[in-house]
């Protein structure tokens, strides 16, 4: 097992690792904050992380985002909390370690909270989209980014945002 989730009685999201455990709350304005329980550096953070979010500095969940997408657990404070949002979601949320699936056999598992699950190709080309790569996409970014390259307007409520084609890296 990599992880286990479960949500606080005050609401905050813990997940919990073999090296440690962390927990994570929604704010006022949908910030979140990450707040070190046990352990060292559970997630790998140091070094990607601003070290005032690791002290618990609540940031909006783009700029976690960025911040934890070359990690081994990128986005998880957005994913992990927008999770236990759902009503229908049980007490607790068991994470497969890297290689392991809770099946007879590993077949396109996803949904966990590393990179091998979370993180896949985008390819996309035409006019308007500039040939390179980049990080901080989520796939709600989808259907926003589509409709402005169509030149149709982008409903504000929306989950996603269009891609900004500007931060694109050249290969």
């Amino acid at each position: 097992m990599d992880s286990l989730a479960y949500r606080c009685e005050d609401g905050a999201v813990r997940v919990r690792r073999c090296d440690g455990e962390a927990e994570f709350k929604v704010h006022e304005g949908n910030l979140i904050s990450y707040r070190l329980v046990s352990g060292d550096d559970p997630f790998g953070w140091n070094g990607h992380v601003p070290a005032e979010a690791l002290l618990g500095q609540p940031m909006s969940g783009r700029q976690w985002l960025a911040a934890t997408s070359e990690t081994e657990y990128p986005d998880l404070p957005q994913q992990i909390t927008t999770l236990f949002e759902s009503h229908r979601l049980g007490d607790l949320v068991l994470f497969a370690a890297d290689g392991y699936d809770f099946r007879d056999n590993n077949v396109a598992a996803h949904g966990g909270p590393r990179a091998v699950d979370m993180q896949v190709p985008f390819i996309i080309a035409g006019p308007g989209v500039p040939r390179g790569r980049m990080s901080n996409v989520r796939s709600v970014d989808l259907t926003p980014t589509l409709l402005q390259l169509l030149g149709e307007p982008v409903p504000p409520d929306l989950d996603g945002q269009p891609i900004d084609f500007t931060k694109v890296r050249p290969q």
